[in-house]
């Protein structure tokens, strides 16, 4: 073979080899093209309760760089959770964390927590805090009363345009959608006009302060308790028989949550009194959708 044979073949060697390089580098990258794209932090906001993180979801709706989650479990009772592990990471990463600021394990959030991250709802600028007969404040949801509700998500609005300026016209949209609904419900304010009514527990004292209702009698002040002393029940039959209304709290199915609830459908039943029946502020489920419900009750 001649010497210029030889150099023509290594010249279409090398040609091939280069084109070879190339198309292998090429395919390379059509297979790993988001090997070195880096993933978008969402934003973490963190609720005490799932129906609070519900609440929340309503004013992110479209907007998805904020993710929403509760630390207790759907339908189990705050004050028997206690924090875990995973709670505490979850606050560590927040952005913004929202309490309610009455149930046992909403006490230890503080020491994870700083300041300018935490929203207490009863703290909140503008919310109504109510009374129970023994004198002390009432913390048990105060936004079941329309105008706290108004209040607290008008305050959240804020703080999550804040955290992402990009989702402000969504939020703002939201925002605008819920208050549409908040002016309905408010128009049940005082419906009641003095209805005198027997209550489970505290958690029926918002709604009832909302629709006018005057409850005489509480069968427990701390919800979860199972015994009612005598004299209380005595007082009670006494506002039921003369037409007095029964409030309890309600599961997801309409029926009673605890034992005491659970008596005071009996003795309503017994005396043939109306029932006011509230849905357990720990379910899943916005608080907006809750007060509709109690008022699709009277109307």
């Amino acid at each position: 073979m001649n010497r210029g044979r030889t150099k023509e073949l290594l010249l279409i060697l090398l040609i091939l080899i280069i084109l070879s390089s190339i198309l292998l580098y090429d395919a390379l990258q059509t297979r790993q093209p988001h090997a070195v794209q880096p993933k978008e932090e969402r934003i973490l906001v963190v609720s005490t309760f799932p129906g609070v993180s519900d609440d929340i979801r309503l004013l992110t709706r479209g907007c998805d760089t904020i993710k929403v989650v509760p630390l207790a479990p759907p339908g189990s009772d705050p004050h028997h959770y206690s924090l875990r592990p995973g709670d505490v990471k979850l606050l560590d990463n927040a952005s913004l964390v929202v309490s309610t600021g009455h149930a046992p394990f909403e006490k230890s959030i503080a020491k994870y927590v700083p300041q300018d991250k935490l929203v207490v709802i009863p703290e909140i600028p503008g919310i109504r805090i109510l009374r129970l007969p023994t004198g002390a404040v009432n913390l048990h949801m105060p936004i079941y009363d329309p105008r706290n509700y108004a209040v607290f998500m008008n305050y959240i609005a804020g703080k999550l345009e804040t955290l992402d300026p990009n989702c402000s016209n969504i939020i703002n949209k939201n925002k605008n959608y819920i208050f549409r609904n908040i002016s309905i419900l408010e128009k049940y304010t005082n419906i009641m006009n003095g209805t005198l009514a027997v209550a489970s527990s505290p958690l029926a004292e918002y709604p009832a302060s909302w629709l006018g209702i005057n409850i005489t009698v509480y069968l427990s002040l701390q919800p979860g308790a199972s015994a009612i002393p005598p004299d209380v029940i005595s007082r009670a039959e006494e506002t039921l028989k003369n037409n007095g209304l029964a409030i309890i709290i309600v599961d997801q199915e309409g029926a009673p949550v605890g034992q005491v609830d659970k008596s005071l459908e009996a003795l309503a039943l017994k005396y043939n009194a109306k029932i006011l029946k509230i849905p357990a502020p720990y379910l899943p489920e916005p608080t907006l959708d809750k007060l509709e419900t109690i008022a699709s009750q009277v109307k």
